[in-house]
């Protein structure tokens, strides 16, 4: 890929998540994000497959990257939402599940994550053992990559 070339580097990053091979994928969407920080869709796939490895500082930020060039996108709020959970931050998962949700009410997903953390907060409990399919990656939204 052209190093200057963002498309060519997301083409590449898409192809290598879909053949599981998440690092090569992961430098393949930085390489994007350098080329192109304005991309939203590439910050948000990298958010991704950061999740998917288990980095979730890492892919908080990407998706926070993201935000910043696109906030009105439900989806990536949600898979913010996500991470936060993982990292044990309940009210800032709160904040991006409730934003997700007003900005996509449709997203059921979204609505149930955010009624169980809701349910925990109520019920005085602590960090869960959730695993969050969206942000580990064990599916990959094409449609953003």
């Amino acid at each position: 890929a052209d190093p200057g070339d963002a498309n060519s580097h997301c083409s590449l990053g898409s192809m290598l998540a879909q053949k599981g091979d998440a690092a090569a994928a992961i430098e393949a969407f930085r390489a994007a994000c350098v080329a192109e920080p304005r991309d939203a869709n590439a910050q948000s796939s990298l958010g991704m497959l950061l999740g998917g490895t288990g980095d979730f500082r890492g892919a908080e930020t990407a998706f926070q990257n993201a935000l910043n060039l696109d906030p009105a996108d439900a989806e990536t709020h949600r898979r913010l939402g996500d991470c936060r959970r993982e990292l044990g931050d309940i009210d800032g998962a709160i904040s991006a599940f409730q934003t997700s949700i007003g900005l996509d009410p449709a997203d059921r997903d979204a609505q149930i994550q955010l009624r169980s953390l809701l349910n925990q907060r109520q019920e005085g409990g602590g960090s869960t053992s959730y695993s969050s399919e969206n942000c580990q990656g064990s599916h990959i939204n094409t449609r953003k990559i």
